[in-house]
């Protein structure tokens, strides 16, 4: 039964999965997002942090795989991201700082250009650690 701040959501589609949220507060959730894997994927536990804080917000991943593999990360967005720093990425007002993953590279997706009329742009991470922060700030 879920507890105080823990609520299940049911995810259906090509895969069939439950993810778990939790947390020690309300604007810091967490969510077990390992069953959302097919068994071959080899993963074993997944846990996606988020804190919610006044400055900034912090995407903290945790995973475990049966095999060593190379993480791939792929974010989808509207304002054209630009490198910012050693390890950071502007997009629109806000910056992605990187820690235990890296930016690798970007590029324009047309074919969803063309449905909805606007430049998509997919940023793609990539890192060989089993836990990596995302933090967002916004910029003056």
């Amino acid at each position: 039964m879920p507890g105080k701040h823990e609520k299940t959501i049911r995810f259906h589609g090509r895969f069939s999965a439950a993810a778990i949220f939790t947390g020690a507060a309300p604007n810091k959730p967490a969510c077990d997002l390992g069953k959302a894997y097919p068994a071959e994927a080899g993963v074993k536990n997944f846990l996606r942090t988020l804190d919610f804080s006044p400055a900034s917000v912090v995407v903290e991943d945790k995973n475990e795989l049966s095999k060593r593999k190379d993480l791939q990360i792929k974010l989808l967005s509207v304002a054209k991201p630009e490198k910012f720093g050693k390890n950071s990425i502007k997009i629109g007002n806000v910056v992605m700082r990187l820690d235990g993953i890296d930016f690798a590279k970007m590029h324009v997706l047309s074919k969803m250009n063309e449905s909805w009329n606007r430049v998509i742009y997919e940023i793609f991470l990539k890192g060989e650690h089993d836990n990596y922060k995302m933090i967002f700030d916004e910029t003056e």
